[in-house]
C-alpha cells in the first residue's frame, strides 16, 4: 500500500489553483501527471452538471489523432507519442475508475522518492457529498491519504475573472483580440448555472466536511495566498517541504479594461448573499470583509 498523500483541489476557479499547480510540478517532491485538470469526476460522477465535459474530451483525441495522420512519417511514427498517452489516459480514466487510481499508482511508482500526488480540477467544487464520498473510498482503497484543497475569491471577482478568461480562450481559439465585453455581459453571466456551481462555496464546503475530516482540508483566500507564509502553510499541509516560491509571477491573469456597473455589481453580491454570509460565518465576518471588498 501507498504512503503518499494525494492532493485533490476542487477549486476555486480563478483563485489561483494554476499557480498552485505549476509551483508543486517543479517540487522535487511531488509526482504530478501531464494535465492538471482530469475531470474524471466531474464527467463521470456529475453528467447533469457537466453534460459537455466527456465530449469534449473525445473531440480533443480525434483532433490530436487528425493531426498525426496528416504528420506521419515514412516509418509510420506518432509524433509526441507521451502527449497521445496523456490524452487516452484522460478519457479512459472517467470511464473506468479503477483506471484513474492507476494511473496515480504508476506516477508514484515511478518517482519513489515523491511523498505528494494527485491533481487539481476547479469543477470539482460543483460535487456533492455523495461524488466526494466516491474519492474518499478511493483514496482509502488505494492507501492514499487524502489532502483537499480549496481556495477562494470574493465572488464576485471570481465570476468577472472567470468571463473575462472565457473571453480571452474563445478569441484565442478564433486567433483574434479578445472582444472586452464581459463587463456587459456580466450581471447576466454571473448568475447561471455553469458559474453559480463554481461559486457557491457554502455548498462545496458543506460536501467537503460531510466526508472529509478537518484535518484533511486546506482552506484559503486568492487574497491572501500569494506570501511565503501562505506557501509555506500549504506545503506543511501537503507534507512537502517549503520551496521558496516566485510570488511575481501570476497564471491566467485576466487584466480589465472595463468593469461592470456598480448596478450589476450589487445585483451579483446579492445573488450570492448566501456565499458571503456562511463564509463570514465560517471564516471570520472581520476577515471576510478585510479580504472581500464586496463582503
Amino acid at each position: 500500500m501507498s504512503n503518499v498523500n494525494f492532493l485533490l483541489g476542487v477549486g476555486a476557479q480563478k483563485a489561483g489553483t494554476t499557480w498552485v499547480n505549476q509551483y508543486l510540478r517543479r517540487h522535487p517532491q511531488t509526482a504530478c501527471g501531464r494535465i492538471k485538470e482530469l475531470h474524471v469526476f466531474s464527467n463521470a460522477l456529475r453528467p447533469d452538471r457537466f453534460a459537455d465535459g466527456r465530449a469534449k474530451k473525445i473531440q480533443r483525441v480525434r483532433n490530436y489523432l487528425d493531426d498525426q495522420m496528416q504528420a506521419l512519417g515514412a516509418d509510420g511514427g506518432v509524433e509526441n507519442p507521451e502527449h497521445l498517452l496523456a490524452e487516452l489516459d484522460h478519457l479512459a480514466m472517467e470511464l473506468d475508475l479503477a483506471r484513474y487510481w492507476e494511473y496515480f499508482r504508476r506516477l508514484t511508482a515511478d518517482r519513489p522518492d515523491a511523498v505528494l500526488t494527485g491533481e487539481i480540477t476547479p469543477a470539482y467544487s460543483g460535487l456533492a457529498a455523495e461524488q466526494f464520498e466516491v474519492i474518499a473510498d478511493g483514496m482509502r482503497a488505494h492507501g492514499f491519504r487524502p489532502r483537499v484543497v480549496f481556495l477562494m475569491r470574493d465572488p464576485v471577482d471570481r465570476c468577472y475573472s472567470m468571463l473575462k478568461m472565457g473571453e480571452r480562450n474563445r478569441a484565442k481559439e478564433k486567433g483574434v483580440a479578445a472582444p472586452q465585453k464581459a463587463h456587459e455581459n456580466f450581471a447576466q453571466a454571473a448568475v447561471q448555472p455553469w458559474n453559480a456551481i463554481r461559486t457557491r462555496y457554502d455548498e462545496t464546503i458543506r460536501g467537503l466536511e460531510e466526508v472529509f475530516s478537518a484535518d484533511d482540508i486546506f482552506y484559503g483566500f486568492y487574497e491572501t495566498f500569494f506570501s511565503e507564509s501562505e506557501v509555506a502553510r500549504l506545503c506543511e499541509f501537503l507534507g512537502i517541504d517549503f520551496v521558496k516560491p516566485n510570488l511575481h509571477k501570476k497564471a491566467n491573469a485576466s487584466p480589465a479594461s472595463a468593469y461592470p456597473s456598480p448596478d450589476d455589481i450589487a445585483a451579483v453580491r446579492e445573488f450570492y448573499d448566501a456565499t458571503y454570509r456562511f463564509c463570514m460565518d465560517r471564516f471570520g465576518e472581520t476577515f471576510i470583509r478585510s479580504v472581500w471588498k464586496h463582503a
